[in-house]
């Protein structure tokens, strides 16, 4: 729909995006991979954050790609600097199988449903996760 906005001769196009799309898919002109393959692809995990880098002008409201003054009427961003905290430690290295035992281990001490849910809200699982292992754990099978 942007098509005729879009051109070379056109004049310069105001477009109105009332439902987002640019900060899901980015800007109209920007490069993309197209491919003509027929396979279909796997869903991916919506993150809250979008993986499109579009930058709002807090003066004229323009979205613009990411650049340190505003295209269109000149403002210039405010830098703001970040805080890096440092904690005293030394490093490990971390082995995969070790990971993947100690895991076993704490589900191994898991007693009642509560430990259970306190290990998938730690790693992120959802609940049913808690009950699956809980109701494997009560039937006497492994999980």
């Amino acid at each position: 729909m942007l098509g005729r906005g879009l051109r070379r001769k056109a004049r310069p196009a105001i477009l109105l995006d009332h439902a987002g799309n640019m900060l899901r898919h980015g800007l109209p002109d920007d490069d993309r991979e197209w491919e003509l393959n027929s396979e279909k692809k796997k869903k991916k995990k919506v993150s809250k954050v979008p993986e499109v880098k579009i930058r709002v002008c807090e003066k004229c409201y323009s979205a613009h790609s990411p650049a340190p003054t505003c295209p269109y009427c000149g403002f210039a961003y405010p830098v703001v600097g970040r805080d890096i905290e440092e904690v005293e430690g030394e490093l490990a290295e971390i082995n995969a199988n070790m990971v993947r035992a100690q895991r076993r281990k704490e589900i191994a001490k898991a007693k009642t449903y509560e430990d259970f849910l306190a290990i998938a809200a730690d790693r992120g699982y959802r609940p049913r996760w808690a009950m699956y292992m809980w109701e494997a754990r009560q039937s006497g099978r492994a999980a």
